[in-house]
């Protein structure tokens, strides 16, 4: 057994004491909850490099799925265009921590809840 089984801190897949499938799944669970910061949906948008540009990203299921510059009034559209017009770009467990770190420093981040 390793140090951290004999110690009782971890589960002894190692030893056997779990099945393979038993620690699978905390292995997944764990994933998830690491990369999952969000527990709503929502698209944040905020003025981008140039004056009739914004930046909009996509957090769906607990993690970003979509962001990218658009070219139009924030005003003028709506959520759903705003998800069909958004490239692909699937976050990673750093990019779900930095957007919510800077959401967190904003005094009025500018969120639509989908």
């Amino acid at each position: 057994l390793c140090t951290a089984a004999q110690m009782e801190i971890c589960s002894g897949a190692c030893g056997g004491r779990e099945t393979p499938e038993q620690y699978n799944e905390r292995v997944e669970l764990a994933a998830d909850t690491m990369t999952k910061l969000f527990d709503k949906d929502f698209l944040f948008g905020e003025e981008g490099r140039q004056s009739n540009e914004w930046y909009f990203v996509a957090v769906e299921g607990g993690t970003i799925t979509k962001g990218g510059f658009l070219s139009d009034d924030f005003g003028t559209l709506d959520e759903r265009t705003i998800l069909e017009e958004l490239p692909a770009f699937p976050g990673t467990i750093e990019d779900n921590r930095i957007l919510w770190n800077y959401l967190k420093k904003q005094k009025r981040p500018r969120i639509i809840y989908l």
